[in-house]
């Protein structure tokens, strides 16, 4: 055997000595080959208040927000066991519990409302959809929009902004929570017309004024 034949053998030996180390390196290191590109999941985007758009995965599985009302909307919608991020008013709250048990596992992305707002948490527990009222803070929300999470102001203080906000988050939760939405819609229209006819029979000296207090007695909603 040539001297120049030799060298090529232990070349290609050498080759796939090198080859096989690397695999058996892949292999117990727990690394999985995959493909560099996959394709993106499919999306929605959804028209809101006019002028608004968001655009969220064609089946929304994660929701978070850093809003004590929205939670029960979410719940009342069938999506309160998809809450990953919440306020700690509601995740401590014993009857919030009684109907959405998993609330428990849900991270605190919130102390106070919108100010504070945990952008880590959310990362962390990937969540698709954060709803939020119009004060969120612009800096954090271009940071969630950046990691992949759709932020979701919405209006808020009077009945109207609330049946409102339920119809648009139905909307971005998809057809079954649409529909609970629309439902809701309808069962709050008719129970407003009900209570008008009612009160209308009353004259206005014999009405009584309530005051809604909310936390604290100085605190109304």
């Amino acid at each position: 055997m040539s001297v120049m034949l030799k060298r090529n053998l232990i070349t290609r030996y050498r080759k796939y000595l090198l080859n096989a180390l690397v695999l058996l390196a892949v292999s117990f290191s727990g690394v999985h080959w995959v493909q560099a590109e996959t394709p993106e999941s499919p999306q929605r985007t959804i028209h809101y208040y006019g002028d608004r758009t968001v655009t969220v995965p064609a089946t929304v599985e994660r929701v978070a927000t850093s809003w004590n009302a929205q939670n029960s909307i979410l719940a009342m919608l069938g999506y309160g066991d998809r809450i990953v991020g919440t306020t700690k008013l509601v995740r401590d709250m014993p009857l919030f519990r009684q109907f959405v048990p998993s609330i428990t596992q849900a991270s605190l992305v919130s102390q106070s409302g919108n100010m504070g707002i945990n952008t880590e948490a959310l990362i962390a527990r990937r969540a698709q959809v954060f709803f939020v009222s119009e004060n969120v803070p612009i800096a954090e929300a271009e940071v969630l929009r950046k990691a992949g999470i759709a932020v979701v102001p919405l209006r808020y203080n009077s009945l109207a902004a609330m049946v409102e906000r339920t119809l648009i988050t139905g909307e971005i939760l998809g057809p079954e929570a649409s529909r609970r939405a629309q439902d809701f819609a309808a069962y709050y229209q008719d129970n407003v017309r009900r209570v008008t006819e009612v009160i209308q029979r009353i004259p206005p000296q014999q009405r009584v004024k309530v005051y809604h207090a909310v936390g604290d007695p100085l605190t109304t909603s």
